[in-house]
């Protein structure tokens, strides 16, 4: 049901008074009206947005005034992160925190000098005692800017006498808001080699939409599933004054009416410290983007879970202790809410059924006869319904026989021979499950021609998925092999279509290091293919460090203990890599698995450059490809006895040793060489663009003026570096010089003689 309640900021949202939650009065600091672009709680790269933003509307240069009484606790400036950011703690303990500020108010913008000035840098970090700086409400802090990182805007937190960011929303501040949040997807997880979702082991979504009769946000699927599963939610809310797109404040999970979890975002641990365990309480699923779980995840500490059965996973057909939802069909209830009050419910409905499976189709002729047997089987149904058919083409099929089948049993039959064909059995259970499984006879006349092959894996973490891709018809499935040191075991392959197969392999820790999996097939024609792969057996978890080897010793992942939050098999394929953003590539890449890992504790990727490569190694670093395709440098420490280049990252993904050759690029001096100035005051700055490993460290962009090094603000985003001169400038000729050295060590520099009247 969407249900609507209309919060209020108190009269005159300019000026917005409410109280806190030790009864302190707050503002909001903006003497005009209030509008969020980002609220608390929202997925951010690496962790959690701590507060809300406040829209500028493109603009800077807005005053930014204190929230309530207190002093100024700490002032800060870096080019990265927060950009200007002051501190300021309340007289209750509270601390209220402005960020990506343009410019301090006169007082506090003196004490930044001066620290600026005895450190001979840009970036300090301020802190102050009370008295030092005291502040009343009202009091002009800052203006509003875009410094760090993100456009104009300013973001505001308010912290608890604990440090711990709480939701500003919840404690003094309010915003009209009187609009519902928007359910968009629903997605599943599918957790453990048994489980799946219709038909699938990765994380599958489904649209829900706005049904005005019910009030409610639908889906027309019956969703299929078995095993053990999460649920996610794809939602957004939004407020009456702009319409950007908010996170909501409370996410619940209802199976068949009864509430069975909640996630809500207030504050806690995710806060301060454990932002990155975003990446287990948001899931990606495509399509729709970052899904907000409804369970929880081995390793999660965030506090924002409540439950009354434990982790939310719904155990679809065996009871293992999950939410167990018995065979059949069940509603799915989820419920979205903002601060306010407003919310959204939405609902889909879950079949719980195991697919039956049938084994490979076998073909005996016997003169004008074709003797036919298969195995049925089905975990969850004692009947099922079977058809035979075969077809000339594998387009336009025959029926030859239909029955209905106890299980498991073995199918067996005979027909007619009627010329060459392909033979089709199908099953079907009374919930829609199915299996297929197709063959062929031997067939002289067919041409023998080489049989094209193409196996991907998908990898999870005690399991792999293999999906075999043949360029023509096979007599029947292929067979796979493991060979794990004197262990040798056949498995059955499931078919998705005339001529591709899916296939589980299970990863055991007690087996050798590696696993041989080998897939043999034969074609209509009697062509043979064999195709052998490897697979890592290998297991990290938290217990204890790790190190493994991968690709003969080119590769190798240091973990230490504590930083898997679970167990899993690392895997690592090769990748072709090719120079782009001006970088070089150095040999093959390696795509890291499985996709989507996240650490609690950083590992090391090591990769080894060849011997033979002509690439100076001080230039290579290891960069990891973005969603985009584009490369990013994660790291560079060299090792030149083993020749050997690693990063320390936090999830897996595409690795890829590259070297940057090409200095950053300097550009746009001003005043330009040559020119005259009436200024004596002039402003100071440079253009800077790098494409390759990029700038790491403010101490690496340097200006000078006249030999001496002159306190100039990065700026990243804006790539440009500026100086705005206190003192005046004697009349006559001047020198600008300009120093960039990227994260590679390649350095430019610039210069520029002007001339102040």
């Amino acid at each position: 049901m969407r249900s609507r309640a209309l919060r209020f900021a108190p009269p005159a949202a300019l000026l917005a008074l409410a109280v806190g939650a030790a009864g302190q009065e707050l503002r909001w600091p903006f003497d005009m009206d209030v509008a969020l672009s980002s609220t608390f709680g929202e997925s951010r790269s690496r962790s959690f947005h701590a507060g809300v933003d406040l829209k500028t509307r493109g603009k800077t240069g807005y005053e930014v005034k204190a929230v309530a009484d207190g002093y100024v606790w700490r002032l800060k400036t870096s080019p990265w992160g927060f950009g200007r950011v002051a501190y300021q703690k309340l007289e209750d303990g509270q601390i209220v925190v402005y960020a990506h500020l343009d410019a301090f108010a006169p007082r506090l913008a003196r004490s930044v000098r001066e620290e600026q000035v005895r450190r001979g840098r840009y970036s300090v970090d301020l802190w102050f005692e009370e008295g030092e700086l005291p502040v009343r409400r009202d009091d002009l802090l800052a203006w509003s800017g875009e410094s760090g990182t993100g456009p104009p805007h300013l973001h505001l937190e308010l912290r608890n006498a604990d440090n711990v960011p709480v939701n500003p929303l919840l404690h003094g501040f309010s915003v009209e808001d009187s609009t519902a949040p928007t359910l968009r997807r629903i997605g599943f997880t599918p957790i453990g080699m048994e489980s799946s979702v219709a038909g699938r082991h990765e994380p599958v979504s489904f649209g829900l939409a706005f049904a005005s009769a019910s009030g409610t946000y639908e889906s027309s699927e019956v969703v299929e599933g078995y095993g053990r599963i999460g649920v996610s939610v794809l939602a957004h809310d939004r407020g009456d004054v702009a319409p950007n797109k908010l996170a909501p404040y409370r996410l619940r999970l209802f199976v068949d009416g009864r509430e069975i979890f909640s996630t809500t975002y207030h504050q806690g641990n995710a806060y301060s410290g454990d932002g990155h365990h975003i990446f287990l309480d948001r899931s990606r699923i495509a399509p729709g983007g970052h899904f907000n779980n409804l369970f929880i995840m081995p390793g999660n500490r965030l506090g924002f879970y409540e439950s009354p059965t434990g982790n939310g996973v719904l155990g679809w057909g065996p009871d293992d202790g999950s939410v167990h939802l018995a065979k059949g069909v069940h509603e799915l209830g989820v419920q979205v809410e903002d601060v306010a009050g407003n919310s959204s419910r939405g609902r889909i409905r879950v079949s719980v059924n195991a697919d039956p499976t049938l084994g490979p189709l076998q073909l005996l002729q016997d003169g004008d006869t074709v003797w036919v047997s298969t195995l049925v089987n089905d975990a969850d149904d004692g009947e099922l319904q079977f058809d035979l058919s075969r077809s000339a083409d594998g387009t336009t099929w025959s029926a030859v026989e239909e029955r209905t089948v106890r299980v498991p049993s073995e199918v067996a039959l005979r027909a007619p021979a009627a010329g060459p064909a392909i033979w089709r059995a199908r099953v079907r259970d009374g919930s829609g499950g199915e299996a297929l499984s197709t063959a062929t006879l031997p067939d002289a006349d067919f041409p023998r021609t080489e049989i094209g092959v193409q196996v991907d894996r998908r990898y999870f973490a005690d399991y792999a998925v293999l999906a075999m891709r043949f360029d023509q018809l096979l007599r029947s499935y292929p067979r796979v092999v493991l060979r794990d040191g004197s262990r040798r075991q056949s498995l059955t392959p499931r078919q998705q279509g005339l001529a591709s197969y899916s296939v589980l392999v299970p990863l055991r820790p007690d087996g050798g290091r590696e696993i041989e999996v080998a897939v043999l097939a034969r074609a209509r024609g009697g062509s043979t293919a064999a195709e052998v792969l490897e697979l890592n057996q290998q297991a990290i978890g938290p217990w204890s460090d790790r190190m493994l080897h991968f690709e003969g010793g080119s590769v190798t992942l240091i973990v230490p203990g504590g930083s898997a939050f679970a167990s899993l098999f690392p895997q690592v394929d090769p990748i072709d890599v090719e120079s782009a953003q001006g970088l070089v590539a150095c040999g093959s890449g390696y795509a890291f698995g499985p996709d989507g890992t996240t650490f609690d504790r950083n590992v090391a990727v090591v990769l080894q450059y060849p011997t033979d490569t002509e690439l100076p190694a001080e230039k290579l670093g290891v960069y990891h490809m973005g969603p985009g395709g584009s490369w990013t440098l994660v790291g560079n420490d060299l090792n030149l006895d083993q020749r050997t280049v690693s990063a320390w990252v936090r999830r897996f993904s595409r690795f890829a040793l590259m070297a940057d050759l090409i200095p950053p690029e300097i550009s746009k001096l001003s005043p330009r060489s040559g020119s005259i100035t009436a200024s004596r005051r002039p402003r100071l700055a440079a253009q800077i663009a790098d494409k390759g490993a990029g700038i790491g460290r403010e101490e690496d962009v340097m200006m000078e003026l006249d030999g001496e090094a002159v306190i100039a603000e990065y700026d990243p985003e804006a790539r440009t570096l500026t100086h705005h001169s206190v003192a005046q400038l004697r009349p006559g000729s001047h020198r600008l010089l300009v120093t960039v050295r990227d994260r590679a060590g390649n350095e430019s520099t610039a210069e520029s003689e002007f001339t102040v009247e």
